[in-house]
């Protein structure tokens, strides 16, 4: 039996920004990032170590949280797609 599908972080990203009451625009330019680039990856583009250390920073989590969930996504598609 296949696992569910783990959720790609750029949309646990999207559910926290809107959680503070933010746009995503917003959070681009606070973490330094031109809104599209933010928006690829939001809308499931493959997140880099360096972008999700800037998420953890800006969400007060951690650096591996973020990219633990894109390793996780990333397993899942090669062993079920």
């Amino acid at each position: 039996m296949k696992m569910r599908k783990p959720t790609h972080p750029g949309e646990r990203f999207a559910e926290f920004v809107l959680n503070q009451g933010l746009i995503i625009s917003v959070a681009a330019l606070a973490m330094g990032y031109r809104v599209q680039e933010l928006r690829e990856v939001v809308d499931g583009a493959p997140l880099s170590i360096e972008m999700a250390e800037k998420w953890g920073i800006f969400t007060d989590t951690t650096t591996e949280s973020w990219y633990n969930m894109q390793v996780a996504f990333d397993e899942w598609e090669i062993e079920n797609v």
